[in-house]
């Protein structure tokens, strides 16, 4: 496969690896897919409670927001952030 990248992006490319932080062009791009992969996997997690969230609103199952659930929503959050 060949790609066309703008200047702008081959330099960055090439400062990266320059830097040492990859072996070579092809290992940047391939982390930056895996990232892009995790990113777009997060993203529907999140529309997908996104919807929850708003079908409970619309089924009359709302929940009142106290400072104790927030606490339990930030325990929560944190630890699926742990686990990714």
């Amino acid at each position: 496969m060949v790609l066309q990248i703008t200047p702008q992006l081959e330099a960055k490319i090439s400062r990266l690896v320059a830097e040492g932080r990859y072996a070579n062009a092809s290992e940047l791009v391939e982390r930056a897919v895996e990232l892009l992969e995790v990113h777009d996997e997060q993203r529907e997690k999140l529309r997908a409670k996104l919807q929850e969230g708003l079908d409970a609103i619309e089924n009359g199952d709302e929940v009142e927001f106290t400072p104790e659930l927030m606490r339990h929503l930030m325990i929560e959050a944190k630890e699926n952030a742990r686990l990714g």
